[in-house]
């Protein structure tokens, strides 16, 4: 065969029988008498045809083949030799030559477009539905991380606490509503165009609105998903990935449970929004199957639900409504702020007298729920009393100073009467007839913000009622916080001390009565200290000031009332002037220089201590003081005086600093020395200096360290990732669930299915048979032409001897139709006219007549055993022999659950593929907050990190 096609790829050729040998069936061992021959070829020929095109299958693959056996054939009957180059001479002139051909459909150009669309239908129902919900997914990942970010920042919280409403669940309202309504602008004209497109291109049946408002509804119910998803997490580390993984393994559920009933759709549909989304999109797909719009009051046909599409559609609109609820819920249980026993008090007649009075407030950390269920994972912190039964008031108009060593309750206290946490016990009334102002202890600002929309939003939410039109007064209030030449300024481009301004601005916009100040100069320049002082003193009177400090001498100047707080409890409260004299360490008389005063006078009631150079007189009162001075000046020593000092009261009351050792502390000079006092020794200054500067080394007991190599860092760094294990283990539990969880939703998809057998045998399928062949005989109706060549009844003749192997050359023709025409033009007039009903074809026999022999065989239904079919009685035609030729395709080893299981595959990598990001979110957060920076300072080297 090789010089017959030598431009072809080798195909098999099965022959059955000949004229001298084998059997007409091929089966039964009689004699044959004619050809029977089978063409074998790949399973997938046939599956395309353009009609454009001239390299179809059958045109390149089977219809030479076909047409080189016969013409062999011919050679071989017609000639007593087998010399090839006879065979040669004698295939050039065989009554095949020059024979063609041409395909042709039952369908249009935009009939075959609308048929294909309605075949992909098949693959959204079958598997593709779940991609449509990537469309929207950017708002799971958007909206969840967003909220989970200010809540993080403490936006949220100091939103809620500053906004003038009512009740405490409308600032909570609010702000959910302002989300919602905010990325709804943002991301539905995405979603409009989404569903523009996809009615144009694949729901064409359906009416656009349908889609439009089922995208938009989506969008909706997605938008509330996202507020309740975001309301389990405080931190934005995983509130992103954990949402949009939800979101898409609920949509991969939808579309992996195979035939879902009407009870499985109504439940999930009502509870998750991406499987109604994926249900809706599915039963659209349904209709458009059938050459259907989408109707939403009938139930979508070839479906085992009932559930007709509006009843999505109100799913859709119960989830936009309830899911916000449930998020507020959620919220105030969780990170919840509010207090019932906290009482704000916005200008009723019912106020108390003091602005702030608080009683018996208790406040315990203790461990939350989800930590304590796992506590045989990660051992969980102890509870930890911060505030314990706390009585304190602080009256209209005055600055009230907390003071406390760290960890004492200052800013839980304070935190307490903003309303930015909850507490445990007692109550707190609060006069905000002016509205409360909070400035936290970390700057809260938004980077992109300039300081005058900074200072315009908290003026709106403060005094809603005084609108925009305060301009001037928020011009000056810029202005006094020092801020006029940064008034267009980014927050992100302010420095340290401009931000705290700002900060202290955002307070004091909008009238605030009660103003909460949580460390107010810290991490600040002495310049920007001063600037804030004096702004906090020009506002003393007006306002009520509640602040916290860790400068002593801030207290002592800025304040009128000072409470000190001790491990949670008060210690002592009062002007700074009370606190010095009930409990500082009296006035303090130095004696400098007194290695030459022979006996120093003695005062009763004053305690005196002697040094190798110094005098220290102590003495309780003014009086007792006055009366060592007038002894010292009596004898003309030379002296200086301490007056008693905030420090002093602070060291005598607070329990952290009992255990340590003060007397060199007491002894030394304090902040609070007279600014007429003589200066301390120079030899107490120089070794001031050099234990500060690291000269006390057995004090200290620092060593001098060294670089370490990749070697001994390495195993460092892992036992620092071990360590942080313990307490933020969270997400490789997820990591570790997620596989598991995705493995247990695929199984739906192979549920039925067996286990896929490594036996050649077991995995090869039936394609090879002749069945196909059978059914594109059965039923024929060919047009054929001149009418000389043929009749109906030896076209029937044909036919019915047109039988693959294994029929003994018989075959049932009823039903056959066949249509004569004249000439070739009439013939394929005929074809064109009739093209939905000719099958498997035309063929023309004319020779020498308007037209060479033709064959027009149907291509969009077995198109490679159409045109066999019709080659082979084009052969028999021309050439007068008996061939009875027929086609299977090659067997195929592709087991039947193929595609189930390249489902699973797909799915189940779309899951895992979120996996990796879970473990590069702790490095994230280690170069957002600029460890890694830090490490890399402190010699820790890339690689080991």
């Amino acid at each position: 065969m090789d010089h017959l096609m030598p431009r072809f790829p080798r195909f098999p050729v099965f022959f059955h029988s000949s004229p001298s040998e084998g059997s007409a069936g091929g089966v039964d061992g009689d004699s044959g008498g004619i050809w029977n021959y089978t063409l074998r070829g790949d399973g997938a020929l046939g599956s395309r045809f353009r009609v454009d095109d001239d390299d179809n299958d059958a045109q390149v693959y089977t219809l030479p083949l076909q047409r080189a056996v016969d013409s062999a054939i011919a050679v071989v009957t017609t000639t007593t030799t087998n010399n090839n180059d006879d065979d040669n001479n004698s295939q050039s002139s065989t009554p095949l030559a020059g024979t063609r051909e041409w395909g042709f459909t039952d369908e249009t150009e935009d009939e075959r477009q609308a048929s294909a669309r309605r075949r992909y239908q098949q693959t959204i129902i079958d598997y593709l539905g779940v991609s449509f919900v990537l469309a929207l997914i950017g708002m799971s990942y958007h909206l969840p991380g967003h909220i989970a970010t200010e809540r993080e920042r403490g936006l949220s919280q100091l939103i809620d606490s500053m906004m003038s409403t009512r009740h405490e669940w409308e600032a909570q309202a609010v702000r959910m509503v302002a989300n919602l309504y905010s990325f709804f602008a943002v991301y539905v004209p995405g979603w409009i165009a989404a569903s523009v497109i996809a009615r144009s291109m694949i729901w064409r049946e359906t009416n656009i609105g349908v889609v439009i408002v089922f995208f938009v509804l989506g969008g909706l119910a997605l938008t509330s998903q996202a507020v309740l998803g975001a309301s389990f997490f405080k931190k934005a580390q995983l509130s992103g990935v954990v949402n949009s993984l939800v979101y898409v393994l609920l949509g991969v559920l939808a579309q992996a449970l195979p035939d879902p009933g009407t009870g499985a759709v109504t439940a999930l549909s009502l509870l998750f929004m991406p499987c109604s989304f994926v249900f809706f999109i599915k039963s659209m797909a349904r209709f458009e199957a059938e050459g259907q719009p989408m109707d939403l009051l009938r139930a979508p046909p070839n479906s085992a639900s009932a559930l007709p599409g509006i009843a999505i559609w109100v799913f859709l609109i119960v989830q936009f409504l309830v899911y916000p609820l449930l998020a507020a819920l959620v919220e105030r249980r969780i990170h919840g702020i509010g207090s019932e026993s906290r009482r704000v008090y916005k200008g009723d007649g019912a106020r108390p007298e003091d602005a702030v009075i608080i009683h018996g407030l208790t406040k315990v950390y203790s461990p939350g729920l989800f930590r304590r269920a796992f506590s045989f994972v990660s051992k969980p912190r102890p509870s930890t009393v911060a505030v314990n039964n706390l009585d304190l008031t602080a009256k209209r108009g005055e600055i009230l100073a907390l003071l406390g060593a760290n960890g004492s309750g200052k800013s839980t206290t304070l935190d307490a009467i903003a309303g930015i946490s909850r507490f445990n016990q007692g109550s707190i009334s609060i006069d905000a007839s002016g509205g409360i102002g909070i400035a936290p202890q970390k700057n809260v600002l938004w980077d992109e913000l300039t300081v005058a929309e900074h200072i315009a939003i908290f003026n709106q939410l403060k005094s809603p009622a005084a609108g925009t039109g305060g301009h001037e007064d928020q011009d000056q209030l810029i202005h006094s916080i020092g801020l006029s030449t940064k008034r267009k300024a980014q927050s992100k481009t302010l420095s340290g001390g401009q931000k705290r301004k700002l900060q202290l601005g955002m307070m004091l916009t909008g009238g605030s009565a009660v103003c909460c100040v949580d460390e107010v100069s810290s991490g600040i320049d002495a310049l920007s200290r001063r600037k804030i002082w004096d702004i906090l003193l020009s506002e003393r009177g007006r306002r009520t000031i509640i602040l916290t400090t860790h400068f002593l001498d801030e207290a002592d100047l800025l304040a009128d009332n000072i409470a000190i707080l001790s491990r949670g409890s008060l210690r002592a409260e009062g002007s700074s002037v009370a606190l010095k004299n009930a409990l500082g360490d009296g006035y303090r008389v130095h004696v400098l220089d007194a290695k030459d005063v022979r006996e120093p006078p003695e005062v009763g009631g004053v305690a005196m201590a002697v040094s190798s150079n110094t005098i220290t007189y102590t003495a309780p009162s003014s009086k007792l003081a006055a009366e060592v001075i007038r002894a010292l000046e009596g004898r003309r020593i030379p002296y200086r005086i301490s007056s008693p000092n905030i420090e002093d009261v602070f060291l005598n009351v607070a329990e952290e600093v009992r255990g340590e050792d003060l007397k060199s502390i007491r002894d030394g000079p304090t902040v609070g020395s007279s600014p007429t006092s003589s200066q301390e020794p120079t030899e107490e200054k120089d070794k001031d200096v050099m234990v500060a500067r690291g000269g006390g080394r057995d004090t200290l007991g620092l060593q001098s360290g060294r670089q370490a190599g990749f070697l001994e860092q390495t195993p460092v760094l892992v036992q620092k990732r071990f360590t942080l294990f313990k307490t933020n283990w969270i997400p490789y539990a997820i990591v570790f669930v997620v596989p598991i969880v995705a493995a247990a939703v695929m199984q739906l998809l192979v549920a039925d299915e067996g286990p896929t057998s490594c036996d050649p045998a077991d995995l090869t399928s039936g394609s090879g048979n002749l069945d196909n062949y059978r059914e594109a005989l059965e039923g024929a109706s060919i047009a054929a032409g001149p009418s000389s060549a043929f009749s109906s009844s030896a076209m029937g003749d044909l036919l019915g001897f047109l039988a693959p192997p294994g029929s003994n050359g018989s075959n049932d023709t009823t039903g056959n139709n066949i249509s004569l025409s004249d000439s070739y033009q009439d013939l394929s007039r005929f074809i064109e006219d009739n093209r939905r009903s000719i099958t498997p074809g035309g063929l023309w026999a004319g020779s020498g007549t308007d037209a060479p022999p033709t064959i027009a065989y149907r291509t969009d239904a077995n198109a490679v055993f159409a045109a066999v079919i019709l080659q082979n009685l084009l052969s028999i035609t021309a050439t007068n022999i008996s061939i009875a030729a027929a086609y299977a395709p090659f067997d195929s080893v592709i087991p039947s659950s193929t595609l189930t299981t390249a489902q699973l595959a797909i799915y189940f990598s779309i899951a895992l593929s979120i996996v990796p990001a879970f473990f590069g979110l702790y490095p994230n957060v280690e170069r957002r907050s600029q460890v890694r920076g830090l490490q890399y300072s402190s010699g820790v080297r890339s690689l080991p990190l």
